[in-house]
């Protein structure tokens, strides 16, 4: 796996803070298709939205699922042009700043295979 380019620090990233605050599905979902740019995208500590939801168990399943099939250029209307801190291949294949997989993330916080797991190894 490659290690996606350092961000810039003190960005504000909508889709990682909904996810870290453990917002309801439907506000992450709506987060998903207005900032679809944001799910390549990676924070200070080498995390994408994949990495961050599929940590917590709180999180639907679906929504890993959802992240997983999704692409920043799955909305180009809204943003036509990639972010500079958008990471072109598939999140699940990204190490965090501890060289952990979302996989790793989602089995060290207690989900299963019918629990999110399904949708990082499929």
């Amino acid at each position: 796996s490659i290690l996606p380019p350092t961000p810039k620090p003190f960005v504000f990233r909508m889709l990682h803070a909904v996810l870290e605050l453990q917002c309801p599905s439907p506000i992450v979902s709506y987060a998903i298709r207005t900032h679809p740019h944001q799910i390549h995208e990676v924070d200070c500590w080498h995390r994408t939205p994949l990495s961050i939801a599929a940590s917590r168990k709180t999180i639907d399943s679906h929504v890993l699922t959802e992240l997983s099939v999704s692409t920043p250029m799955s909305n180009t209307h809204l943003h036509p042009h990639p972010h500079p801190n958008s990471v072109p291949s598939s999140c699940a294949k990204l190490l965090d700043e501890r060289g952990r997989l979302p996989l790793h993330l989602a089995i060290l916080g207690g989900r299963y295979y019918d629990d999110g797991l399904r949708a990082l190894i499929a």
